[in-house]
């Protein structure tokens, strides 16, 4: 079976992003943390609970995966969201086949491709995974938020690291449609 999994990310090429038809089972799309304004989406990934709390209007979605604790932390916040979702827990995706996970679980994005592997998805096409830029898809900018060029040379070594473990068992990890622009200091 080929499944198809869409990744989210909130870069500025997110914004050239359009939802393609579903085919049914075949077809997983995961955002990430803000990248759920972009469009629909099967699951959310968002890893803090500052993150629920960036977006004034938070999208119905049917799945979240976070951490126990910001878990905790948005069904005291955001209840009513809470109540609308299917919390999985982010130690879910611990597993044998994945050396060094904690090397990964820290980072939303690649919480997120580990999940679509997890979910059974062959191609994992990830859009507005941009490695650079200080601002969203839609122009938010956060001081909380720490964008510079050593963040974005870390996220791509270690998505790199993801990509080839993710090959060795048969998963083809893509960027798509991406833009880099340099991160300012």
């Amino acid at each position: 079976m080929n499944v198809t999994a869409s990744i989210l990310c909130p870069g500025p090429s997110l914004a050239q992003w359009a939802p393609r038809p579903s085919d049914g089972e075949h077809q997983i799309t995961i955002a990430v943390n803000r990248a759920i304004l972009a469009g629909p989406a099967d699951w959310l990934v968002a890893l803090d609970a500052h993150t629920i709390g960036m977006m004034e209007d938070i999208p119905r979605v049917g799945r979240l995966l976070t951490g126990m604790a910001a878990w905790g932390e948005i069904e005291t916040c955001f209840p009513a969201f809470a109540a609308g979702v299917k919390h999985v827990p982010k130690a879910w995706l611990h597993t044998k086949w994945l050396s060094r996970a904690n090397t990964f679980l820290g980072h939303s994005f690649l919480v997120a491709i580990i999940l679509a592997a997890q979910l059974g998805a062959d191609l994992i096409e990830c859009y507005g995974a941009d490695f650079g830029g200080v601002a969203d898809f839609d122009g938010y900018t956060s001081p909380r938020q720490k964008r510079d060029a050593g963040r974005w040379r870390r996220e791509r070594e270690l998505f790199d690291l993801l990509s080839d473990a993710l090959m060795l068992r048969g998963h083809v990890v893509s960027r798509v449609a991406f833009v880099v622009e340099e991160a300012r200091t």
